[in-house]
């Protein structure tokens, strides 16, 4: 999916504008008692890229993980849990639950933002910026900075041997160059690369198989962690 061909989708409260780079699995069409082909909107993962425009409070997503990265602007102070925590485009992701709608103030100006929401029922999510040169999954666990940790603990051994893994994704905001099994794909700025179990897409179906970025600057690694069969979330 590109951005440039995402429909902008105004806030409800005016702040500012999202584009939907994918909600997965797909919105299926499901008969109801008011009639057949109705569409669900149960995704597990969303993925999204917002303008803000203006200073207000995110909206409440209770049941969601979300994660946040500034991709474009000065950045944004975010208040959460009483703390003001200042987000640029060289700052790490801010992982935080959506039921919490943190304040937002721009520090100067409109800033562009990327967005990764995973229901609590379907797993972890997962998001850490791409370094040119890294594989993910890796066969040993990525590298990160301290303040970088993801929402809950890995799901057991996920990192260590590439499983776990119900979707996986890449996010590049510039032009980047990624390989994978199906072969090495240039991608164009605004591009969201994306795998799961079922559709092969792209044309793979092991998400234990590594992607490699050989090129590429802003670019995000994106994940989802399936629960393990012990473990239980609220």
């Amino acid at each position: 999916m590109r951005l440039q061909e995402a429909t902008a989708q105004p806030w409800r409260n005016g702040g500012g504008v999202t584009r939907e780079l994918l909600a997965w699995p797909a919105p299926r069409l499901a008969d109801t008692p008011e009639g057949p082909q109705v569409q669900a909107t149960d995704w597990a993962v969303r993925v999204s890229v917002a303008d803000i425009t203006q200073d207000g409070p995110f909206s409440a997503f209770r049941g969601i993980d979300r994660c946040f990265a500034v991709l474009e602007g000065d950045g944004v102070v975010l208040t959460l849990r009483g703390e003001d925590l200042h987000l640029t485009p060289d700052s790490d992701r801010l992982a935080f639950d959506g039921a919490q709608a943190p304040g937002c103030r721009l520090i100067n100006g409109p800033t562009r933002d990327l967005n990764l929401m995973v229901r609590h029922s379907a797993g972890r999510a997962w998001m850490q910026r791409a370094v040119a040169g890294q594989s993910w999954p890796s066969p040993v666990p990525l590298q990160q900075a301290p303040d970088a940790q993801p929402l809950h603990p890995p799901v057991m051994g996920s990192q260590m041997k590439g499983e776990g893994w119900a979707w996986k994704g890449l996010y590049t905001h510039g032009p980047a160059c990624v390989d994978t099994p199906g072969g090495r794909l240039e991608l164009q700025p605004g591009t969201l690369l994306w795998s799961d179990a079922e559709s092969g897409h792209p044309p793979e179906d092991d998400l234990t198989a590594p992607w490699c970025l050989v090129a590429g600057r802003q670019a995000w690694w994106l994940g989802l962690q399936a629960p393990g069969p012990k473990e239980e979330r609220t």
